[in-house]
């Protein structure tokens, strides 16, 4: 989409149309009244930010190696976690993120003559990732998740409104349709994405999110003929062991500790 459409169109689009996508089930769900409109806004404004920093990087770097960046948000999560809950951390997870962070060096190679703006992008997006999800910890605490994802989509398309308006020009038939699919899924993988975590352990779902990387990888190399450097898969498994590592220390962190409970004694 981005080479036949502007940036700022595309993005406006597919708020607009995840918005509509989620408001039958905002509305079936109670309605989308809330008490924390500011709240959200500050999400959306976050959320639209790293949406941005990834159509970027998905437009000017491969897929593989976008993907494998956007994992950082794990590692972002404990510094972040610390300034802004006041989370005490550990020195074995201060040490994964340092680990996490020379598998990022090793992907992006800054010192390197090809370093490629793009994947900076798609390092930001790892932190303001992070950022939300910090926000959205916050959030849950009152707000339904159909209402969360409903005003990500309203307050990012009332933002993008304008700068979409200034650029348009009417996508065609093709293009509507790959907006829409593009929207659903993004819609629906959401909505996944929520109930899985709220049904299963971290230490099982985590695992699950690095099947992602092997999907990207292999669309990009049949769609678009982009073939993995070593680096990306070098830099990529330092990357995913180090986030995993911190998902599995947080998940034995948050096990409430088994008490031994006395049987009750025998009725005389």
């Amino acid at each position: 989409m981005s080479q036949r459409l502007d940036f700022w169109q595309v993005v406006f689009l597919r708020s607009a149309l995840l918005t509509i996508f989620i408001l039958p089930a905002a509305l079936a769900r109670g309605g989308v009244a809330t008490k924390r409109p500011a709240a959200h806004f500050g999400r959306s404004a976050l959320g639209l930010a790293g949406f941005m920093c990834m159509f970027y990087a998905i437009a000017h770097a491969p897929l593989a190696d976008v993907t494998a960046l956007t994992f950082t948000k794990q590692l972002f999560m404990v510094p972040l976690a610390i300034v802004l809950l006041g989370e005490a951390v550990g020195w074995r997870r201060w040490g994964a993120v340092v680990v996490g962070f020379l598998g990022v060096l090793i992907m992006v190679r800054p010192g390197d003559a090809t370093f490629d703006w793009a994947l900076l992008a798609a390092l930001g997006n790892g932190f303001l990732t992070a950022w939300v999800a910090i926000v959205l910890k916050q959030l849950s605490r009152t707000e339904r998740p159909e209402t969360i994802v409903f005003y990500f989509g309203f307050y990012s398309a009332l933002l993008m409104a304008v700068p979409a308006m200034l650029n348009w020009s009417w996508p065609g038939g093709w293009d509507w349709g790959v907006l829409v699919v593009a929207a659903l899924c993004g819609t629906v993988g959401q909505s996944f994405t929520v109930r899985g975590w709220a049904a299963g352990d971290a230490s099982v779902m985590a695992p699950m999110g690095y099947v992602y990387l092997i999907h990207v990888a292999l669309l990009g190399f049949f769609v678009f003929g982009e073939i993995p450097t070593v680096w990306t898969f070098l830099g990529s498994a330092v990357i995913i062991a180090a986030t995993l590592y911190i998902a599995l220390r947080e998940s034995r962190a948050r096990a409430p500790a088994a008490v031994a409970v006395p049987a009750p004694a025998a009725a005389e």
